[in-house]
């Protein structure tokens, strides 16, 4: 039997009705609170791990390493989880201060790739149990991004064209018709389900009053979700915009971080007029290929470091003043 969710907590009927539909996705069976504890403790990996990782490489325990790290501020067992970390400058940064972080992202291996559904599950059940206290989101974003716009569709049995190809559009957000390439079909469905996770962890911190940011270039047609939207409209949250640039990058880079219970505004810095405003130079174009192949974009993907330090400082600061609010004891 359920118990009824205070009102002062959860405030209307829809966030009530929010908390039990994230519930029921994160735990489809058993109880709420034994599924979410037990997805809470390590469990010993299978001889060799799943899918050749080791038990080092395995999210559980690295989890696990991360709770125990000696020195860390833990006013109870939590930690903060940075998913699709990349390069971990984020992770790096808080770590300085003191915390303890779980650098999340696919480059670890198979079992890191978020767009599995046991993945999911773990992450969620970490939040559940009151186990996270706070959580930043770089949602990849190659099939959001409107680079693409200029690109040509790929055509089946083509190998790849020189440009990406293009995958969305305004009017079809979740991917356009005509694309059938298998290559392109496979990546729309990876990024719309990566998305729908993300929006998710946004909802669910919201739920549980802890803190939370998500990152994308400021034009990515990520911002257009209806969840997004919503997520931006909450009293609790606010956008801010930045450019890379003014953080020591030779490129521009406009980037917009929706953060929820964490204030972002020292980090908002924007460039204004042709030349860059802190150096006086020509930005660097960071369209089209590279030399060597691949393209341009991927050099851009690390967030500067001055920057990792300055959201480090915003979540620092959340963290002292944020409430430790577990969504399963509202259950039995």
């Amino acid at each position: 039997m359920k118990k009824p969710i205070p009102s002062d907590v959860w405030g209307d009927q829809a966030e009530r009705s929010l908390a039990l539909r994230l519930q029921r996705e994160a735990l489809p069976e058993g109880g709420a609170r034994g599924r979410a504890a037990a997805a809470a403790v390590p469990r010993r990996p299978r001889e060799g791990g799943r899918g050749g990782d080791t038990a080092a490489d395995l999210p559980r325990e690295a989890f696990a390493r991360a709770l125990a790290s000696r020195g860390a501020r833990l006013v109870q067992p939590q930690v903060f989880l940075e998913l699709f970390s990349g390069h971990g400058g984020l992770s790096r940064a808080l770590r300085e201060r003191g915390f303890a972080v779980l650098e999340w992202d696919i480059c670890r291996g198979p079992a890191w790739d978020l767009s599995a559904r046991r993945a999911q599950k773990l992450v969620r059940g970490w939040l559940l149990a009151g186990q996270v206290w706070g959580v930043f989101m770089g949602t990849p974003c190659q099939t959001w991004t409107r680079a693409r716009d200029t690109g040509p569709l790929r055509e089946l049995g083509q190998a790849g064209p020189q440009l990406p190809s293009r995958l969305r559009s305004d009017q079809h957000l979740m991917g356009l018709p005509e694309v059938t390439h298998p290559a392109d079909v496979q990546a729309i469905r990876i990024g719309n389900v990566l998305a729908g996770f993300c929006c998710s962890i946004f909802e669910l911190m919201h739920l549980l009053q802890r803190p939370v940011a998500l990152e994308n270039p400021a034009r990515s047609r990520l911002w257009l979700l209806p969840r997004l939207k919503k997520a931006a409209a909450w009293s609790t949250s606010h956008f801010v915009y930045t450019d890379m640039c003014q953080w020591g990058t030779p490129w521009k880079k406009p980037t917009r971080i929706l953060g929820d219970r964490v204030s972002l505004h020292s980090v908002a810095r924007e460039c204004h007029g042709k030349l860059c405003s802190r150096t006086a130079k020509k930005h660097t174009s960071i369209h089209g290929l590279a030399q060597g192949g691949g393209f341009k974009t991927k050099a851009a993907q690390q967030y500067p470091p001055a920057l990792c330090k300055a959201l480090a400082r915003c979540l620092d600061h959340a963290h002292g003043s944020s409430k430790t609010i577990a969504l399963t004891s509202l259950f039995v």
